[in-house]
């Protein structure tokens, strides 16, 4: 196990914010969503501070966090602000099916995992799977993004979030300031993939990195020295911070393309609109329940 990785993952994910990261909206539907009393299992697809701490909190009587990676789930576990002795980690797979997993959960959480495989094979064998794994009646509440309609170009939103950031940070201590540049960066670093997604729901990355560099070269300019300089370079110096390599944004359908797959999977599907950040309409909470 490599545990200056594990450090350093554990390091920049603390300088992440919405939506890299679940904001307070997003943690609540989570909340809520949750079964209440005792007995019920949940399963956390990724390994999600926010989600796994919750079971943790509700009383929850199995839960297992899988990922593919051993070092970002050890890096999640230091983050942890409850007891996660009970909770099992699983280097695995989402898509491939475990027979012990089979109908054992009566909750699935993922925040924004289906964005890391292709659409449409991976989200199909992603959701059979969830399906198999979740109890009668049972529901998989994931955290996805979509495209926003009517978005300015990105050097437009962007100059007007700087000048709303510099705006804001007036009279503020240090330790205000770091707090809201993480949610700037954040939301500007995911405000870089508007405009890079097919008609199919692919992303070509390719149409995303002259936003992604202008928006390196600009927070490097005003802010790469001083206090604010770890961010940036938490920003940077991974894609994302997880993973050996970090992790890449692979789809981003929308709902009338994810829609079909998750009911041809067997779930009925409701949607709900949270908009915690300047990117309207942006993130989306979709319940699953198991039919």
């Amino acid at each position: 196990m490599n545990h200056s990785l594990i450090e350093q993952i554990a390091e920049n994910w603390k300088l992440a914010a919405s939506p890299v990261r679940p904001g307070h909206l997003v943690v609540d539907f989570f909340r809520r969503a949750l079964p209440s009393g005792t007995g019920w299992s949940g399963l956390v697809q990724g390994a999600t501070p926010e989600a796994i701490d919750l079971m943790v909190s509700r009383g929850a009587e199995r839960i297992v966090s899988m990922d593919l990676h051993l070092e970002t789930m050890e890096a999640m576990r230091t983050l942890a602000k409850e007891d996660w002795s009970r909770v099992k980690t699983v280097v695995g797979d989402w898509t491939e099916d475990k027979p012990d997993f089979r109908g054992a959960f009566d909750i699935v959480i993922s925040d924004g995992g289906p964005h890391f495989l292709p659409f449409p094979a991976g989200w199909t064998q992603l959701f059979e799977n969830t399906h198999r794994q979740l109890a009668p009646g049972g529901k998989a509440v994931v955290r996805m993004w979509v495209e926003p309609k009517g978005f300015p170009p990105f050097r437009e939103y962007f100059e007007d979030a700087v000048n709303r950031f510099e705006e804001e940070r007036r009279d503020r201590t240090e330790d205000e300031q770091k707090s809201m540049f993480i949610e700037f960066v954040s939301e500007a670093k995911s405000a870089c993939l508007v405009g890079s997604v097919d008609p199919d729901g692919r992303i070509v990355e390719e149409r995303m990195w002259p936003a992604f560099q202008l928006l390196e070269e600009d927070l490097r300019a005003k802010y790469g020295s001083g206090p604010l300089e770890a961010v940036v370079s938490a920003l940077f110096d991974r894609t994302n911070p997880v993973g050996e390599d970090g992790a890449h944004l692979t789809s981003a359908p929308g709902q009338d393309l994810f829609r079909p797959v998750l009911e041809d999977a067997g779930f009925s599907v409701d949607v709900t609109v949270l908009d915690e950040t300047h990117l309207p309409s942006w993130t989306l909470v979709v319940t699953a329940t198991k039919v």
